[in-house]
């Protein structure tokens, strides 16, 4: 279902891009940030099964 919602989602951002040139610059920053940070956002939480003790 959020696959769904992402679609979905990238479809009307992209439809609103093509018609305001000042929201597509944001859109293709917010998403160069995004391509940037995904690299960080996995190293940034521990495992769910991570052992709270050893």
């Amino acid at each position: 279902m959020l696959e769904r919602l992402q679609a979905a989602t990238k479809e009307v951002l992209d439809e609103q891009a093509t018609r305001d040139a000042d929201f597509r610059a944001v859109l293709e920053s917010m998403r160069r940030v995004q391509e940037e940070h995904a690299a960080w956002k996995q190293l940034g939480h521990l495992p769910r099964d991570w052992p709270l003790t050893r």
